[in-house]
């Protein structure tokens, strides 16, 4: 559900503020792909409130959630009726102080429980509003 037509950067050069050939991050960067192996790297850097969005016959959705170290989001009875397990979604954190990324983490529902859904995430991106 993220951006397409990204940029393609590792983003252990961009942690660092640099592409591949050493030169400072600028410009037309938008989305940077983020490792699965590295979200919780970017997880932890992130404050303020983070959205869970579906979309469905009836249209988007959106909800404000917690989202737990093993993926765990507490959600209302509403979301989860609206949900199945294998369905896709995104979780949303908004753009950071520090970088001025937010970060994307697409993810289907593993599973749901009476608190909430638990989600695998499948692929993520930071993402810069093009200006």
């Amino acid at each position: 559900m993220h951006c397409v037509g990204m940029q393609t950067r590792s983003s252990r050069k961009w942690r660092d503020g640099l592409d591949a050939g050493g030169t400072t991050l600028q410009g037309d960067l938008v989305s940077v792909p983020i490792a699965l192996d590295e979200l919780d790297e970017h997880r932890g850097r992130r404050e303020g409130p983070i959205y869970l969005l579906t979309v469905r016959d009836s249209g988007p959705r959106a909800c404000s959630v917690q989202v737990s170290q093993d993926w765990h989001c507490p959600v209302g009875a509403g979301t989860r009726s609206s949900l199945t397990t294998g369905d896709a979604l995104t979780l949303l954190w908004g753009m950071a102080d520090t970088d001025g990324f937010a970060l994307i983490v697409d993810a289907e529902v593993v599973a749901i429980d009476d608190s909430g859904v638990k989600v695998g995430p499948t692929s993520a991106v930071l993402h810069q509003t093009r200006r």
